[in-house]
């Protein structure tokens, strides 16, 4: 008796088991390469701009002030840093010799490093405008013809990465496929550069330019075969 049950029930899980959807059957494949196609009609249309970066020189137009001292002179600065007015007294020399503040501005103090020992501080005009220049394959001078995203990183202050904005102003000839490229600010990003928080004159960062679109077939075949 048994052994007929279980015969009995194993008959029935085989058949329920062995008897597939006529759904499945029929239109399963079929709707699996539908889809397929989909994505790939989809990857093909669907385009992605890439970014490329290169290096650039950001100068302030208007020269600061420095305030340096003589060989074997002593010097005393007497503000932390921050606003100043001009005529304002900044620094005490050996003797009783005062330097003032030939305008109003920001003091930045220097600690020695990475500069002349000689120069103790400098004094950034208010509003400053900014010019970029740098270098940038001649293939690619097209895509950067119109106002390009400056991605900088003010040196020598713990301040985080300024997005700031310009235009190209002058494209030279290339040389060695590269092509020396100069362009302004926009007055926005020349408050952003020029305020108590950047306090810089100069500084380095970071051209981006949006290369080509390319669809997500062409970047995939690219990632994966090299081409």
């Amino acid at each position: 008796m048994n052994n007929n049950q279980t015969y009995q029930h194993s008959y029935e899980v085989q058949e329920i088991v062995g008897k597939a959807p006529s759904w499945m059957v029929r239109w399963g494949i079929s709707a699996l390469f539908c889809t397929a196609g989909v994505l790939l009609l989809l990857s093909l249309y669907i385009k992605y701009g890439e970014m490329a970066r290169y290096p650039i020189s950001i100068l302030s137009d208007d020269l600061p002030q420095y305030i340096v001292k003589g060989a074997g002179s002593r010097v005393t600065l007497l503000r932390p840093g921050g606003k100043v007015k001009a005529h304002d007294t900044i620094a005490v020399a050996e003797g009783g010799a005062v330097i003032t503040a030939a305008f109003s501005g920001f003091l930045v103090p220097f600690d020695g490093a990475g500069r002349s020992a000689d120069t103790l501080a400098m004094i950034i005009p208010p509003k400053s405008s900014y010019s970029f220049s740098g270098a940038i394959p001649s293939g690619l001078i097209n895509a950067a013809v119109h106002p390009a995203a400056v991605s900088l990183v003010v040196q020598n202050a713990n301040q985080p990465a300024v997005t700031l904005h310009g235009n190209l102003t002058a494209i030279y000839p290339a040389i060695d496929g590269n092509c020396v490229f100069r362009g302004e600010l926009d007055q926005r990003s020349n408050g952003l550069l020029a305020n108590e928080n950047a306090f810089t004159s100069a500084c380095r960062g970071e051209l981006e330019v949006r290369l080509a679109e390319k669809s997500l077939f062409q970047l995939f075949v690219k990632k994966t075969f090299g081409f």
